[in-house]
């Protein structure tokens, strides 16, 4: 039995194999070993550096669009019927969709609903944007390319209900300007008026 020596102090005992009948002298075989021993700690202290680095951090993840709280489809009703329906989806970072709604509208002098249409028009979504008082829509009928813009707000808590005020729209002359109606998110009930 041998002891290996690094410096002046003793490492630990190493048993070395009767090498001098092959010409190896026992030296040598400790200038062997010592190399053999400095190479595996090299590599063991690399490996356990590697081991204890932090882990790689995942890409931070895009952040949600504010327009994802509104997409979904919304509904208004008035004397039991659905008069205005909204449809909003995201298509990558932009929304789409479209506003169904009465023709025509008659409001009382508090600008509430008094009567709707039964003929429909179609409306495009054209932009959206949310702003500090809520998501502005912009949409063109799609028969006269008229545009309309409206303001959507939703309502807390659940964020299943909103008020969409109409901003932009050819109003005749003396008509009071229309109060904000309230619609609900498909999977809630609707709200009768």
């Amino acid at each position: 039995m041998y002891v290996l020596i690094f410096g002046d102090a003793p490492a630990f005992p190493f048993f070395l194999a009767e090498t001098a009948r092959q010409g190896v002298s026992i030296r040598s075989n400790m200038t062997y070993s010592r190399t053999l021993l400095r190479t595996a700690l090299v590599v063991l202290a690399l490996v356990s550096a590697g081991l204890c680095q932090a882990a790689p951090r995942a890409p931070k993840a895009k952040p949600a669009s504010p327009l994802l709280v509104y997409t979904g489809d919304w509904s208004a009703t008035f004397d039991g019927r659905v008069w205005l329906r909204l449809q909003l989806e995201m298509l990558g970072d932009a929304m789409k969709g479209s506003v169904v709604r009465a023709r025509k509208i008659e409001v009382n002098d508090s600008g509430e609903l008094k009567a709707v249409s039964e003929e429909l028009a179609t409306e495009k979504v054209t932009a959206a944007e949310v702003n500090p008082d809520g998501l502005l829509l912009q949409v063109a009928d799609t028969e006269t390319q008229e545009t309309n813009r409206y303001l959507m707000k939703l309502v807390a808590p659940g964020n299943d209900s909103a008020t969409i005020k109409l901003l932009a729209m050819a109003m005749p002359p003396g008509m009071p300007k229309p109060r904000p109606w309230i619609v609900k998110k498909a999977d809630a009930a609707p709200e009768q008026k």
